[in-house]
C-alpha cells in the first residue's frame, strides 16, 4: 500500500513539474514576444556587434559567424540599424593563433582600435550582441 502511495506521489510530482515547466517556458515566450514587439516601436534602435570570421574550430572556414547571423536575425525581428565591430588590426585567419591572441588581449585588459565609428546618441536603445562559448 505505502509503495503505490509512493508511486502515486511521484507521479502527480511529475505532472505538476511538466505543467509547470510548460508554463514557464510559455511565459517566457510570451515575455520575449511582447520585448521583441515593443523593439519595434520604441524609439531609435542599433545592434552592435563583433563575429570572427577565418579558420572557425571543428567547422572550417566561415565567411560569416555565428553573432552576425544573430545579430542579422535581430535586425529583422526590431528593425534596428546595425553596426560592425572590425578591428583595425585584422585577427589571424588560424583558430589557434587568434585564440593566442585573443588571450593575451584578455590578459592586457586591451582595446583593440576599430574601424568606422556610430553616433550612440542617435539612439534610444543600443544591444551589444556577443556570443561566448
Amino acid at each position: 500500500m505505502m509503495r503505490k502511495l509512493f508511486n502515486a506521489l511521484i507521479a502527480c510530482a511529475t505532472v505538476m513539474f511538466a505543467a509547470s515547466s510548460c508554463t514557464a517556458q510559455t511565459t517566457q515566450r510570451t515575455e520575449t514576444k511582447s520585448k521583441t514587439e515593443n523593439m519595434k516601436t520604441d524609439g531609435k534602435k542599433l545592434i552592435v556587434f563583433f563575429s570572427y570570421t577565418a579558420e572557425n574550430y571543428n567547422v572550417g572556414n566561415i565567411s560569416k559567424g555565428n553573432t552576425h547571423i544573430i545579430a542579422e536575425m535581430i535586425v529583422d525581428a526590431t528593425g534596428a540599424d546595425i553596426f560592425e565591430i572590425v578591428p583595425v588590426k585584422e585577427y589571424p585567419g588560424s583558430y589557434n593563433e587568434c585564440i593566442e591572441v585573443a588571450k593575451i588581449e584578455k590578459q592586457a585588459n586591451a582595446k583593440p582600435a576599430i574601424k568606422g565609428d556610430v553616433k550612440i546618441e542617435d539612439y534610444d536603445v543600443i544591444l551589444l550582441e556577443r556570443i561566448s562559448s
